[in-house]
């Protein structure tokens, strides 16, 4: 669920298309259950959506009530969040985050310089106690390595 939020969040055309679309679903369920016109049903929708409220529309019949909560819980705990998600994804950089080719140019590093650090240490060049200890041990796989540190990042 959590990578499916983080999906949409990262889409402000989605977020905007699914606002839209609760809009005219709120519209048109609040004119039909309501028996208002879908302009004020429109209206209702959007000073609910926006969380105003001013109060000249609201909802009477049982059905419309409850279309009522479901609409205003919908855009406040789920529309709202996404859209502020956004927001903050596109204000906040981290300049820590490498690319995914540099992670592969790193790696690639490391794997070149365990390949020396191997090669010295079957040349009896080098010897386990001299190596560091981050190097102690050559890691089996590189691209192990590189799977679960992708596995281990959080989702942004």
């Amino acid at each position: 669920m959590k990578k499916v939020l983080m999906y949409v969040a990262n889409r402000i055309w989605l977020i905007l298309g699914i606002y839209s679309l609760s809009l005219l679903a709120g519209a048109a369920s609040f004119a039909l259950l309501e028996q208002k016109s879908f302009g004020e049903g429109l209206w209702w929708a959007a000073v609910t959506a926006l969380t105003i409220g001013y109060g000249d529309l609201t909802p009477v019949t049982p059905a419309g009530r409850v279309a009522g909560t479901f609409f205003g819980h919908f855009w406040i705990f789920v529309v709202i969040p996404m859209i502020i998600a956004n927001i903050i994804l596109h204000l906040i950089e981290d300049k820590n985050i490498f690319t995914d080719e540099e992670q592969r140019e790193l790696m690639r590093r490391i794997q070149h310089v365990e390949q020396l650090l191997d090669r010295d240490l079957a040349l009896g060049q080098n010897t386990t106690a001299n190596r560091p200890p981050a190097l102690a041990t050559p890691t089996p796989s590189i691209e192990a390595d590189a799977a679960s540190w992708h596995a281990s990042r959080p989702v942004a």
